[in-house]
């Protein structure tokens, strides 16, 4: 029991010496990782800055689609009679001519 002690004493002693030979190292990652997360929260800012404008400009041409067609009421064409089913379809019917 008492060299797993040791081993565990030994473990974080190396743990340490290895962290302090290589802090440098350690802390250029964090300052990395640091600064690739404020350039992607960055990107992202001006990425849904582009879309909600871009949604807003969307938004005041429906807007403005609508308000046109409420003040000047348009016929809409027939396409359906009282007796049909659906649309109309015009067929125009041929002769049909037999040979004596």
């Amino acid at each position: 029991m008492k060299w797993r002690f040791w081993l565990t004493v030994l473990l974080w002693t190396a743990i340490l010496i290895l962290a302090i030979r290589y802090a440098h190292l350690i802390l250029m990652g964090f300052a990395g990782l640091f600064l690739l997360g404020a350039l992607g929260l960055t990107a992202a800012y001006f990425y849904l800055r582009h879309l909600w404008k871009k949604t807003e400009k969307q938004l005041k041409q429906m807007a403005q689609e609508t308000e046109n067609a409420f003040a000047t009421p348009q016929e809409a064409p027939v396409t359906e009679t009282l007796f049909s089913e659906g649309p109309v379809i015009h067929i125009q019917a041929e002769t049909v001519h037999k040979s004596p």
